[in-house]
């Protein structure tokens, strides 16, 4: 029998989502703060790359990733091959 592992992870500009306050914070710049220089302060792709790496998924599905991002996290995807 085989199974496949697929993994689907909202990046959400790579938050920390750990606690409360930083949840709300980080969510406030994203949907709140029309500076995306500031947006981008909040944003991790680590933290995104290491968590997906540590899935060892077949397939994966990343959502909602910053815009002017795309290229960035798809440099850190190939490095995990």
């Amino acid at each position: 029998m085989f199974f496949m592992r697929v993994a689907v992870y909202n990046q959400m500009f790579g938050l920390n989502g750990r606690s409360f306050f930083s949840s709300m914070g980080g969510h406030y710049f994203v949907h709140f703060q029309k500076d995306p220089k500031k947006v981008e302060k909040f944003v991790n792709l680590n933290e995104t790359l290491e968590i997906v790496g540590k899935s060892k998924a077949d397939i994966l599905g990343i959502c909602e990733i910053s815009e002017g991002q795309e290229k960035d996290i798809c440099k850190g995807l190939r490095k995990l091959g």
